[in-house]
């Protein structure tokens, strides 16, 4: 049987969840204002874009869950900067 294969998505997100530590429950959602960006800058009043494969999702009155399995490069390691939100 083939599996089909997950979208992958780009969402505009005002937060998100980083993946927990083994062992650990999964973080509570934080505002992407309080992400620091590889050149130590915040995201000050500019979108946020997450990507990855669409894992699932739940939607709600004015609010919609993602969960992203991270992208890979093409030898299998996850890019750094994927997350799940």
């Amino acid at each position: 049987m083939i599996m089909p294969t997950l979208p992958v998505i780009r969402v505009a997100a005002r937060a998100f969840s980083p993946l927990p530590w083994k062992g650990e429950s999964p973080p509570r959602l934080m505002p992407v204002r309080d992400l620091i960006l590889p050149d130590n800058s915040q995201p000050t009043g500019r979108p946020v874009f997450l990507e990855g494969r669409l894992q699932r999702f739940e939607r709600s009155i004015r609010v919609v869950l993602a969960w992203l399995d991270p992208l890979t490069i093409h030898d299998g390691t996850p890019e750094p900067h994927d997350k799940r939100f």
